[in-house]
């Protein structure tokens, strides 16, 4: 088995990770586990990109305002 440890996600990966974020009730776990990487990443991603809050808590989350804009206008 190779490790993906260290590497930079490609535009359609990152892509990828923002559209589990916001369109399933996946957690940064179970993401991180279908994208073959810890969950670091994807909660770096998810930080960067203001996707979900999680408020201190570790499965229940809201929102955040990149999101909340997108489904506004949508």
């Amino acid at each position: 088995m190779t490790s993906n440890q260290g590497r930079r996600f490609s535009e359609q990966e990152i892509a990828k990770i923002k559209r589990f974020l916001t369109e399933t009730e996946m957690t940064i776990s179970e993401i991180a586990t279908r994208m073959g990487c810890s969950k670091g990443p994807v909660a770096q991603i998810n930080r960067k990109f203001d996707i979900r809050h999680y408020n201190g808590k570790r499965t229940v989350w809201e929102m955040g305002s990149a999101v909340t804009a997108v489904q506004t206008h949508a």
